[in-house]
C-alpha cells in the first residue's frame, strides 16, 4: 500500500515537473503575473506570447526577427487576430508587454493575403504596451497595417516607438487604416510615443503615428519620415473622432491623392488640438492644411504650421476647411500656400463657415504668398517675428505656453513653445531646473486608474479630479509630499462615493510655483 502511495506521489511530481519545465522553456523566467512577468529574450519567446494572451511580459534583451521562420514567406504572424470575415472569431491580446527599452528589429510581415490587422501585435483589448522599440520593420497589409499594433481598443501605450516601412494596399474597405505605430484604435491612450516610418497607402486613413483614432488621447507624441496616402492623411493621425492631441508635433512630409490632408491631422471631428506644431510639407488634393485638412466641431488652440502647403481647392496654411463650429485660437501659419484651383486658397484657412470663431490668429502674408484668408489676420514677417508688433499675438500666454525666439536660431524669430527650448547641458554654469511631471494609466480606464507624479522637491501639493464643466469631483490628496515619485489611484467615484458617469475628466496637480492639468477618459 505504501509502495502504491509512493508511486502516485512520484508520478504527480513528474507530471508537475514536466509541466513547469515545458512552461519555463517557453520564456527565460517569470510566472506571467503583473508582479512577476514572463521574461522574453529571444524571437521564440516573443512568438510564444500568443499562447498566453492574458499574461504579462517583460523583454530582457534585444531581439532580431530576421531569423527563420519569421523572415520567410509571410513573415511574422501578428499576436492576436482581428477578423473581417463573418463568423470568424477574433483572437485578442489582453495582457501587458514591457519592452524595457530593448529593441525588436527586422519585423517583416507580408500581409497582402492577411484578412485581419498587420503589426507585431494584431489585435489587443484592455492591454498595456510600454517602453517598446520596433526598429527597421517592413510591414505590409491589406486591411490594417502598423509597426506595433494593428487594431487596439481600450489600450494604453507609453514610450513606444517604431521605425521602418509600412504599406497597405487596401482594395475593398474604406475603414481600413495605416499607421507608423498603430493602425486603428478606439478608447486608447497614447503617451510619449513616436514613429519614424516611410508609410504608403492607396486608400483612406493614413497617419504617421495612427491611421484612425476614436475616443482616444495622444500626449507628447511625434512623427517623422514621410507619408503617401489617399484620403484622410495626416502627419500624426489620418482620421479621428473625439481625440485629444496635446503637446504633439510632426516633421513628416506628406503627399496624398484624395481629399482631407493635413500636416498633423487629415480629417477630424469633435476633437481637441492644443500646443501642437508641424514643420513638414503637405501636398494634397482638396481640403489641405498645414496643420489639419478638414475639421468639424473641433478646437484648435496654441498651434502653428510652418511647412509649404499645396493642393487644388480649399487650401490653407493652417487649416484647409474650417467647418461646423470649429474654434481656432492663438495659432499661426507661415508656410507658402499654393492652389491649382481658383477657389478658397488662404494664407491661414482655405474655407470656413464660421470666420468669427477664429480668434487672435495670424498668417505671414509675405512667406505664404497669400494676402487673403477665410479667417485669421494677415501680418508681415517683421510684425510676426521678435520683437513682435503690438497688435500681433494679442492675449497670448508667453509666461506658461509660448516663448520668444529672441535671436531667431530656433524658429526664425516666430514664437515657439516653452518645451521647445533646449535644456542646459553639463557645461552650462546654471543647471537645468527639474520639472514636475505627471501621467496616468490606464487611460481610458474602466474601474481604476493610477496617477503618477514626480516632484523635484518636497512641498505642499493637492491632486484633484474635475469634470468637463470644471466642477470639483474628488480630492485625492492635500498634503505635504516628499521629493520623488508618488502614485495615487482614482476609482471613478466622487468624494461622496458616488459613481461618476462615463466621459472626459481633468486631474490637476497644484503646488508652490506649478499647476499641471491632464485629461483622462472614464469608459465602463
Amino acid at each position: 500500500m505504501n509502495k502504491l502511495k509512493d508511486f502516485r506521489l512520484l508520478l504527480l511530481f513528474i507530471i508537475i515537473t514536466t509541466a513547469f519545465t515545458g512552461l519555463y522553456a517557453q520564456f527565460a523566467g517569470g510566472s506571467g503575473t503583473s508582479e512577476d512577468p514572463y521574461q522574453v529574450a529571444t524571437a521564440e519567446h516573443l512568438n510564444n506570447i500568443r499562447n498566453y494572451l492574458d499574461s504579462h511580459f517583460i523583454q530582457i534583451a534585444d531581439i532580431d526577427l530576421d531569423v527563420a521562420p519569421f523572415n520567410q514567406d509571410g513573415g511574422w504572424v501578428p499576436i492576436g487576430f482581428y477578423s473581417t470575415v463573418v463568423d470568424t472569431p477574433n483572437i485578442v491580446f489582453t495582457g501587458s508587454y514591457n519592452g524595457d527599452d530593448n529593441i525588436i528589429q527586422n519585423l517583416m510581415i507580408n500581409g497582402t493575403v492577411l484578412t485581419g490587422a498587420a503589426g507585431l501585435f494584431g489585435y489587443a483589448d484592455h492591454a498595456i504596451f510600454r517602453n517598446i522599440q520596433v526598429s527597421n520593420c517592413n510591414v505590409s497589409g491589406a486591411y490594417m497595417a502598423a509597426g506595433l499594433l494593428g487594431y487596439g481598443t481600450n489600450d494604453s501605450l507609453y514610450n513606444c516607438h517604431a521605425s521602418g516601412i509600412v504599406s497597405n494596399e487596401i482594395v475593398s474597405s474604406d475603414d481600413g487604416a495605416t499607421g507608423g505605430l498603430i493602425a486603428k484604435c478606439d478608447l486608447t491612450s497614447i503617451n510619449n510615443c513616436s514613429s519614424n516610418c516611410v508609410i504608403s497607402s492607396n486608400r483612406f486613413n493614413t497617419g504617421g503615428l495612427a491611421g484612425y483614432a476614436n475616443h482616444s488621447t495622444m500626449y507628447d507624441c511625434y512623427s517623422s519620415g514621410s507619408l503617401v496616402g489617399g484620403g484622410h492623411t495626416g502627419g500624426l493621425v489620418g482620421q479621428c473622432h473625439y481625440l485629444d492631441v496635446i503637446d504633439c508635433f510632426s516633421t513628416a512630409d506628406i503627399t496624398a491623392t484624395l481629399s482631407n490632408t493635413g500636416g498633423l491631422m487629415g480629417w477630424g471631428a469633435r476633437s481637441n488640438i492644443d500646443r501642437c506644431y508641424v514643420t513638414g510639407n503637405v501636398n494634397g488634393n482638396t481640403d489641405v492644411g498645414g496643420l489639419c485638412g478638414h475639421l468639424d466641431l473641433c478646437y484648435v488652440t496654441n498651434c502653428f504650421a510652418r511647412g509649404a502647403v499645396s493642393g487644388t481647392i480649399r487650401v490653407g496654411g493652417l487649416v484647409g476647411r474650417q467647418c461646423i463650429i470649429t474654434y481656432i485660437t492663438n495659432s499661426y501659419a507661415t508656410g507658402i500656400v499654393t492652389g491649382t484651383g481658383t477657389e478658397n486658397i488662404g494664407g491661414m484657412v482655405g474655407e470656413t463657415s464660421t470666420p468669427y470663431l477664429t480668434t487672435n490668429c495670424y498668417w505671414d502674408m509675405q512667406t505664404s504668398g497669400q494676402t487673403t484668408s477665410a479667417s485669421g489676420e494677415g501680418r508681415t514677417t517683421l510684425q510676426m517675428t521678435y520683437p513682435y508688433n503690438p497688435d500681433t499675438y494679442v492675449e497670448w500666454d508667453f509666461e506658461n505656453i509660448w516663448a520668444n525666439d529672441i535671436d531667431g536660431t530656433l524658429n526664425d524669430g516666430y514664437p515657439i513653445f516653452g518645451y521647445m527650448i533646449p535644456v542646459a547641458n553639463e557645461d552650462d554654469v546654471i543647471p537645468a531646473v527639474p520639472s514636475v511631471t505627471m501621467s496616468n494609466y490606464p487611460n481610458p480606464f474602466r474601474y481604476n486608474t493610477s496617477i503618477n507624479f514626480n516632484l523635484p522637491k518636497s512641498g505642499q501639493v493637492s491632486l484633484s479630479i474635475y469634470n468637463s464643466k470644471g466642477q470639483l469631483v474628488r480630492t485625492l490628496t492635500e498634503s505635504n509630499c516628499s521629493k520623488g515619485e508618488h502614485l495615487l489611484t482614482w476609482d471613478g467615484k466622487t468624494d461622496t462615493n458616488q459613481q461618476c458617469a462615463n466621459g472626459i475628466y481633468l486631474y490637476r496637480l497644484q503646488g508652490t510655483g506649478f499647476s499641471l492639468t491632464r485629461k483622462l477618459l472614464l469608459s465602463k
